[in-house]
């Protein structure tokens, strides 16, 4: 079962900020139908297939986050920490 989604936002190395930030219901919903973009719109069951995945981990308020950190290799057990962060039960 999927509990969380992190989605990557890699920010310029001088800013100091690395942590996770709640999208909001909106801007979850676009980030998780952006994932699943397909370039065979053919293939209807594997788009319905996706997109039940998608209701399905809607309905059940799954936790969307994006992670920020500059990719700067002193600064991986901030993004780890980031990572590993408790969310809701």
């Amino acid at each position: 079962m999927l509990r969380q989604l992190l989605l990557n936002q890699n920010i310029p190395r001088y800013l100091a900020s690395t942590g996770r930030l709640v999208l909001h219901a909106s801007a979850a919903m676009m980030a998780i139908i952006y994932c699943a973009f397909s370039l065979d719109p053919s293939d209807r069951q594997m788009i319905l297939h996706k997109f039940r995945n998608i209701g399905r981990a809607i309905s059940e308020r799954l936790g969307v986050y994006r992670l920020r950190y500059p990719r700067v290799h002193d600064r991986l057990p901030e993004v780890r920490a980031a990572l590993i962060m408790p969310t809701r039960p």
